[in-house]
């Protein structure tokens, strides 16, 4: 059981690496406007996706 379960030093471990990651993706993110417009526009918060004006269902030529 104590190999499925992670210890203390592991998730604090885990939740740097994760945090890092965040806060460099803020960074590039804050330095690349066209890519923050990018993101925003392919985002429900921005407006959805290109995929909405395609139709959900496959169909057969």
């Amino acid at each position: 059981m104590k190999g499925v379960i992670p210890s203390l030093p592991e998730i604090g471990r885990e939740t740097l690496i994760i945090m890092a990651g965040a806060l460099l993706a803020a960074l590039i993110m804050s330095r690349f406007p066209k890519l923050q417009a990018f993101v925003q526009q392919n985002t429900a918060f921005g407006g959805g996706c290109s995929c909405q004006d395609k139709p959900t269902t496959p169909t057969l030529i």
